[in-house]
């Protein structure tokens, strides 16, 4: 190796776990979530545990956050919030799954040795534009909800680089919202707050899902154009 000119590597058999990643979107706002996909790919006779997710390479400003995709699935999402100082441009990231796998060479017989290991989703590219709007929850907004009960959720949506749209607001979350509903409230004019009603069905699942937030959906002579979004910390209890 000391006689070339960059590092030398190889790369041999079949991996015994893949991570593939797409993004839900490829342009988004500043003050939005980045919602990943992420799907398994586990070769034959190999074990299905569960994997654990984090982001990898993210700009220093946005923060790191943990999904999961459970042993008894082959996908789940992980999300990332691009707060409104981030810079615009164009950024790539990827996923890291971290788990456990039968060694290959050991697959298919008595002794077969079960190791830890990370792997490293495909890269994924979007692009960060100026935001038209801001998504934010007020800061005594409710963050516990009583299954069966009504909440009303305080928050603003303020207006930014001269945009004058309509924006609908909802609730949202990866593979769809479980457990609660809200009625969604539509800002016109110069309007920029509201206050999103939340019930919470009587067999909602406890705890707080992850990736939960509220969307804001801009539009431009009402056709769907931007969308910004907060993430929304609310817990179902007993």
């Amino acid at each position: 190796s000391r006689i070339m000119d960059d590092f030398p590597w190889s790369v041999a058999g079949d991996s015994p776990v893949r991570l593939l990643a797409e993004a839900d979107r490829p342009r988004y706002s500043q003050g939005s979530v980045v919602e990943v996909k992420l799907l398994v790919d586990r070769g034959e006779d190999q074990l299905k545990h569960a994997v654990q997710l984090r982001g990898v390479g993210l700009p220093p400003i946005v923060e790191n956050r943990v999904g999961d995709i459970p042993a008894t699935m082959r996908s789940g999402f992980i999300s990332f919030y691009l707060p409104p100082t981030m810079p615009v441009g164009k950024y790539t990231i990827a996923v890291v799954g971290s788990t456990s796998v039968f060694l290959p060479e050991t697959v298919g017989t008595e002794g077969r040795k079960e190791v830890s290991v990370e792997v490293v989703s495909n890269t994924i590219s979007f692009e960060v534009y100026p935001a038209p709007y801001i998504v934010r929850v007020n800061l005594d907004a409710p963050i516990k909800i009583k299954r069966g009960e009504v909440i009303q959720l305080q928050y603003t949506a303020v207006r930014k680089n001269g945009f004058i749209g309509k924006i609908h607001t909802d609730i949202a979350a990866p593979g769809g919202v479980r457990g609660i509903r809200a009625r969604g409230v539509t800002f016109v004019g110069q309007t920029e707050s509201g206050v999103l009603q939340v019930i919470a069905n009587d067999d909602a699942p406890l705890g707080q899902q992850r990736g939960l937030r509220i969307e804001g959906l801009g539009t431009i002579e009402d056709e769907p154009v931007h969308l910004g979004g907060c993430f929304l910390s609310l817990e179902i209890v007993e």
